[in-house]
């Protein structure tokens, strides 16, 4: 597996445990990701991945209007597509 399907993986991964209805904040999703993969992702490659996954429509992503930061959730489509991992 290459490192970008890692870094995507663990994503999807971490998303998938998040409570229905809940969005997980773009810092809380770099931590975690960070601490599963070796070498540690830089936060430029996690939000490379993040932006990939939010194309392909396996995430979603709501941005704060006040602070900009961005907060996550998998997709049913994302799901499925962990499913086939």
């Amino acid at each position: 597996m290459n490192r970008s399907a890692e870094i995507r993986l663990a994503i999807l991964r971490d998303l998938a445990h998040v409570p229905e209805g809940l969005l997980r904040r773009d810092e809380d999703i770099r931590c975690r990701v960070q601490l599963q993969i070796v070498p540690e992702p830089s936060r430029a490659e996690i939000e490379a991945e993040l932006k990939e996954l939010d194309a392909l429509r396996l995430i979603t992503g709501i941005s704060n209007k006040l602070t900009g930061e961005m907060r996550w959730r998998i997709t049913d489509a994302g799901k499925a597509e962990l499913s086939n991992q």
